[in-house]
């Protein structure tokens, strides 16, 4: 292969003063690598649509925003009042909320933090990539590409959706580069290296992404192994360094460790099997989304969304075409010398893709075992292996083909300097090289025909499942860039010799660009918000606030999220947090197993119409309940047909009102009733005549009504004029009816039966309608329990009391301890309407004497017992395994506190200790470029 006189300062650092500088290839390198992420995130931002999508927008974004503010007003970020009537924030774990990054949020305004904490995490990523490939000796151009390739494609780059992931990956990179750092430093800056690694390890746990936190740690561990095999003489040294790094960061994360860790065990998933822990494992349909991402259809800016079985970011790991090539172009040349330094690369991605798919492996029956772990799911973001790999082994691939490796000296280590000893391949292992690079190129081309001639079938075999309107012609375009993409990967693996070293770098450079830029426009992760939504509290807030007044609860219904810009603009689900009305919802991965149980609210506005129908949400203080008409109201086929299903069961002289979830014009009602049903055309005329309809305030419309006596059923008509937000139908006959079929045809010609999943469960006079705010109709709580309520105590007289004072302490947006003053005849139980998770006590103040008292949990809520007389209660929230987590954060920030002041001292010494077998940056020889 030709070299020419390519120069890309390898060692990219020049001598100033004793100290490295950076050369102008690495400052040229770290302003692409910085500077992508803040134009990519900054200029959509300006113009009022920040890239915030999916679990960022519901989740992520709103509950940073509320620890940042926690932080900004001096307190500790560990309860959340808006969400799931009360809901642990830093034991939660998604928040993040001990990450160092939260400080962002506590000086900037969130959209603002939100910003800087995507260029932040993604400038992290790939410059941290790129100081790990230069820290192997690696030029600036190809350290560039991986650092490019591991942030900006693949795995990181869809999860963008979580930005907990994308801070998790960026530690990551960091903390392998502090493990460099600490197997080839001299000893006198070792334990500096080895405190830096510990940060990075912190960072790791303390990202808000256990799963990624685990399988990066899998990663970690087996590259660590790999440089102490390899650290020669420094072996043990270099182990107990690594100990010492992987100790103090796990004490430093302790405050999230433990706090997680205790509700995980009080969640839903406290009891989960192996099946729970394999959900999103790959199937090997799902792998080609690793060599061909545009298969299934993309995001928002592609041409069509992707028809897919699971959620494309949590599978799209696509490395890149060029990362693709490296794989089968380095496989070649497995024992060339130098080979040992990217070996372990291999190890590492191959452990990823095991991992990712789980199901298909024994790994879930072991790791079930291990605690938190043992109770997460995702094994296909194990691809952050995947992803890490495949970049450092497309750095290795673009060093080795723009000519400037070497090898190290023979008989020094692996990782040894490299002084001029350039690795020649002979024309054999050149040809061999070209040629199984180029295999991978022509296996994505292979895989795009065989779906473009197979169409559907082999889009449906990928898919594992129907695909509805997927075809070969809405894919066609992105199918033919991918394929360009791959043409000239493969013509570069081929014919790449023939070029000088210089078209040969902006070869690469244009393929990386081509793939990346086509690879981030088409997916779903990278999309925009209207800033607006995000701009809380909002007048539709506002609104539902005096609505649902002080001390009150909303619940949205709205599965399907159809209220689109508008849920969010009301602070639905953890948006609440910064419109600051409180929700009986939440979104996340851990809510309180006994809540989630009663309430059904572990989704994405959702909520059990057993608990809407029951008390559960009655003692939750849920005084508004948003809803739409797909919750009450299913299509018809034809006005006409006869409806089988249990629509209404009425008892003589009763009625029951019918809502429908949204106001329509009703033009009429037809009834029906089962074969067997002992109901004449008459008797049915008998109740059509006595039809009724409600108003938007649940008042009674008055409507004509005429009647139509028919063999299949009997219709009401109405005046279509009215807006009807409900039907009340009575039974004046003595025979109790059951199972009438009921079917309302709008003016419009719509279809539609009650028969929906809130039809029963939301209906006057428990719940009311009140109106509209914005696509939703209000449904008032006539029962919504108040924040406090004394009720009798078991075996006492009644007569409960009464409740004197209510002060909430210190404000409201802490809501971490509360107290109350109650006078009472006899003794009663003061129940409060916050849900019961673990954590909270109390402290009652009875006769000048304080005890505490035991908080039991009534249906979902908090209750005590009180007795006769004036008493203050006091309620505390302390999250569990707060203190032993605060002990282990405190003892690891001493830990690294004394590295830190070991490093200084050595250094203050003059050194101390021999060097490393790297020796230190500042000590390493420069190295001619291989010509």
């Amino acid at each position: 292969m030709r070299t020419g006189h390519y120069r890309s300062h390898v060692d990219g650092v020049a001598s100033s003063g004793g100290r490295r500088a950076l050369s102008p290839g690495d400052r040229r390198a770290l302003a692409v690598l910085v500077g992508a992420p803040l134009l990519v995130f900054t200029v959509p931002a300006l113009a009022g649509y920040p890239l915030v999508t999916g679990d960022d927008v519901i989740q992520n974004f709103p509950l940073r925003a509320l620890a940042g503010a926690l932080v900004r007003h001096g307190h500790l970020p560990v309860f959340d009042p808006f969400t799931w009537s009360g809901s642990a924030l830093l034991g939660g774990i998604n928040a993040g909320a001990a990450f160092p990054g939260i400080l962002l949020w506590a000086l900037l305004p969130p959209l603002a933090a939100w910003v800087a904490t995507q260029v932040a995490a993604y400038a992290a990523a790939a410059a941290g990539i790129y100081a790990l490939c230069r820290l192997g000796r690696l030029a600036p151009l190809p350290s560039a590409l991986g650092g490019a390739a591991y942030a900006f494609t693949g795995f990181v780059s869809s999860q963008a959706v979580h930005v907990d992931v994308v801070e998790a990956c960026a530690s990551l990179a960091w903390l392998l580069v502090g493990l460099e750092r600490v197997a080839h430093a001299r000893r006198a800056v070792r334990p500096g290296w080895t405190a830096f690694a510990a940060a990075c390890a912190a960072c790791l746990g303390l990202a808000g992404s256990p799963e990624v936190a685990f399988y990066a740690a899998l990663g970690t561990a087996v590259y660590a192994a790999h440089l102490v095999l390899h650290a020669g003489g420094e072996r043990w040294r270099v182990a107990a360094a690594f100990f010492a790094a992987a100790a103090t960061g796990t004490l430093l994360a302790g405050v999230q460790l433990a706090t997680g860790a205790a509700v995980v065990a009080t969640s839903q998933r406290a009891s989960v099997g192996t099946s729970f822990l394999t959900a999103g494992s790959l199937d090997w349909g799902q792998l080609t989304t690793l060599v061909a991402p545009h298969l299934l259809g993309g995001g928002p800016i592609g041409l069509r969304p992707y028809v897919g079985s699971y959620n494309l970011a949590e599978i799209d790991g696509y490395p890149g075409m060029l990362a693709l090539l490296a794989i089968t172009w380095l496989a070649t040349r497995w024992h060339s010398p130098g080979a040992v330094r990217w070996r372990v690369w291999y190890l590492v991605g191959a452990i990823g893709l095991l991992v990712a798919i789980g199901s298909a492996t024994p790994l879930p029956h072991l790791l079930a075992h291990l605690p938190v772990v043992g109770s997460s799911r995702l094994p296909s973001r194990a691809l952050v292996l995947v992803a890490l790999a495949a970049s450092m082994l497309l750095a290795h691939f673009a060093d080795d083909v723009l000519g400037t490796a070497a090898t190290p000296v023979p008989g020094t280590s692996p990782g040894a300097t490299a002084v001029s000893v350039p690795s020649r391949p002979s024309g054999r292992e050149t040809r061999r090289a070209r040629l199984a690079g180029a295999i991978a190129p022509l296996a994505v081309l292979a895989l795009l025909a065989t779906a473009a001639i197979g169409g559907r079938t082999v889009a449906r075999a990928i898919a594992g499942q129907s695909i509805g309107p997927w075809s070969v012609g809405r894919v066609a375009p992105w199918l033919a860039l991918d394929g360009l993409v791959a043409l000239a990967a493969g013509a570069f693996a081929l014919w790449s010799w023939r070029l000088d070293p210089r078209s040969r770098a902006r070869a690469l450079v244009a393929i990386a660009v081509l793939d990346i830029v086509l690879f981030a426009a088409d997916q779903s992760s990278l999309a925009p918000v209207y800033a607006r939504a995000l701009q809380l509290p909002s007048t539709l807030s506002r609104h539902l606030g005096r609505l649902v007044g002080p001390g009150g609860r909303f619940v949205v219904v709205d599965p399907s999220r159809a209220g689109g810009i508008a849920l969010d603009e009301l602070g639905a689900t953890d948006l609440s947090a910064l419109s600051h009305v409180a929700s009986a919802q939440g979104y996340g991965s851990l809510v309180w197993g006994p809540y989630a149980q009663a309430t059904g609210t572990h989704g994405q506005d959702v909520a059990s119409p057993g608990a809407i129908a029951g008390t559960t949400f009655d003692s939750l203080g849920v005084s508004v309940l948003l809803v739409g008409g797909a919750s009450f109201m299913d299509p018809v086929h034809s006005p006409s047909s006869r409806v089988a299903a249990t629509v209404l069961d009425l008892r003589p002289g009763h009625r029951t009102t019918r809502l429908f979830g949204a106001g329509l014009q009703v033009a009429t009602v037809r009834l029906s009733s089962p074969a067997g049903a002992r109901l004449t055309p008459a008797d049915l005329g008998r109740v059509a005549g006595a039809l009724g309809l409600v108003d938007g305030r649940g008042r009674p419309v008055r409507a004509r009504t005429l009647v139509a006596v028919g063999t299949t059923g009997t219709v009401a008509s109405f005046g279509s004029e009215h807006l009807a937000a409900g039907i009340v139908v009575r039974d004046p006959l003595r025979t109790p009816l059951s199972r009438l079929g009921v079917v309302v045809t709008t003016a419009a010609g719509d279809a539609l039966t009650p028969t929906g999943p809130l039809a029963r469960a939301a209906a006057p006079p428990h719940w009311t309608p009140d109106g509209t705010l914005g696509p939703y109709t209000v449904l008032r709580n006539s029962r919504a329990a108040a924040p406090y309520t004394l009720v009798p105590a078991p075996g006492g007289p009644g007569g409960a009391g009464r409740a004197a004072t209510v002060q909430v302490l210190p404000a409201a947006a802490t809501a971490t301890a509360a107290s109350v003053a109650i006078d009472t005849a006899a003794p009663a139980t003061l129940v409060r309407s916050v849900a019961d998770i673990p954590g909270w006590v109390a402290t009652v103040t009875h006769d000048g004497r304080e005890r505490s008292l035991p908080v039991r949990r009534l249906g979902v809520v908090q209750a005590v017992r009180l007795p006769a007389g004036r008493s203050v209660v006091h309620f505390s929230y302390a999250a569990p395994g707060l203190h032993a987590g605060l002990g282990a954060s405190a003892a690891g920030a001493v830990a690294l506190a004394g590295l830190i002041a070991a490093a200084l001292v050595r250094r203050r010494r003059g050194g101390g200790g021999g060097a490393g077998r790297r020796g230190a940056p500042e000590d390493a020889p420069q190295r001619e470029p291989r010509r």
